[in-house]
């Protein structure tokens, strides 16, 4: 069994009640992120937690029959996941066991699932990249639109999604262990933002529709904040 190693460093100390310091703790894990719908916990119940962006009415995520549901019936609402403050290194692995449901887009290259990343390579700008899962079609993107494509099975099974990200910026996407599409992540304020992030989910205010989710799964070692009392005699 792999072994699960942490850092951890003191961000904050905050003085409360009786006599105790409550120090804020910042846990890194080196390995994998992993959440498990089979759980029966929504993504942001968990530790790392995930933040939930929820613009849709009256959909929220559901878990089923051990799957999480994300639902949206209109272009203009998104449910998603995020986590920022990560610790990336090289290659940074995203993957996801996702089986699209129904969907609806207005939009050559926006789908109802996302799978997307923002990274500061060497330090230097944000760049990133997303993913999308359409009816039995994939795709990354690029500035000025749709990229690689493959034809793929997508609303039959549930399939195996991997996103594989070099230093360089240099992306490649797996379905069911096998190489299908080849990218590169690129600079867009608008698209990718400005702070290093993995997000999933339905992102996109020109598509909508249903997912259902069994596995997503990261190598950034999200932090999670703890909170430990310390004794002040």
């Amino acid at each position: 069994m792999k072994k699960l190693m942490i850092a951890v460093t003191i961000s904050v100390i905050t003085l409360v009640f009786g006599g105790f310091w409550f120090v804020q703790t910042r846990v890194f894990a080196s390995s994998e992120v992993i959440y498990e719908a089979s759980t029966g916990l929504l993504p942001d119940q968990v530790c790392p937690r995930w933040i939930l962006i929820d613009t849709a009415t009256p959909e929220d995520p559901t878990i089923a029959n051990d799957k999480l549901v994300i639902s949206t019936s209109a272009n203009s609402e998104n449910i998603d996941y995020i986590q920022t403050d990560l610790a990336i290194s090289y290659p940074l692995i995203i993957e996801a066991r996702v089986k699209r449901v129904s969907g609806s887009t207005i939009s050559t290259y926006r789908e109802a699932i996302t799978m997307g990343f923002t990274i500061k390579p060497n330090g230097g700008n944000a760049v990133g990249n997303t993913l999308y899962v359409g009816n039995d079609i994939i795709f990354l993107i690029t500035p000025s639109g749709r990229g690689a494509t493959a034809s793929v099975d997508t609303d039959d099974a549930f399939h195996n999604y991997r996103i594989e990200v070099d230093s360089n910026g240099a992306v490649e996407v797996y379905y069911d262990d096998a190489l299908k599409l080849t990218g590169t992540a690129y600079s867009s304020t608008s698209t990718h933002g400005l702070v290093e992030r993995i997000y999933w989910g339905e992102s996109s205010i020109l598509a909508f529709g249903t997912s259902e989710w069994e596995l997503v799964k990261h190598n950034a070692g999200c932090p999670s904040d703890t909170y430990l009392p310390i004794i002040v005699r």
